[in-house]
């Protein structure tokens, strides 16, 4: 795996790659998800070797807070 600023390039071994490319573009963090090279078998049964790039999306910007008042304190216990 390498994950950078940019992207992620990976490559594996999966039961069902051609699954990967989905679950990383309804990821919020990935999109435009593919193969780098065809799928292959491996010696395994049923188990494909892959390699695939994902751009990374760039994160969504937490709204400002609203109407907040000046400096907040913390309240003191109560004194018994």
């Amino acid at each position: 795996m390498d994950l950078n600023r940019t992207g992620l390039n990976l490559a594996g071994e999966s039961p069902q790659a051609a699954e990967l490319l989905k679950g990383f573009d309804n990821s919020a963090y990935f999109r435009n998800t593919e193969f780098t090279m065809p799928l292959s078998r491996t010696a395994v049964a049923g188990v494909d070797s892959f390699r695939l790039r994902s751009e990374r999306r760039e994160p969504a910007a937490a709204p400002a807070p609203a109407g907040l008042p000046g400096q907040v304190r913390p309240q003191e216990p109560p004194k018994r």
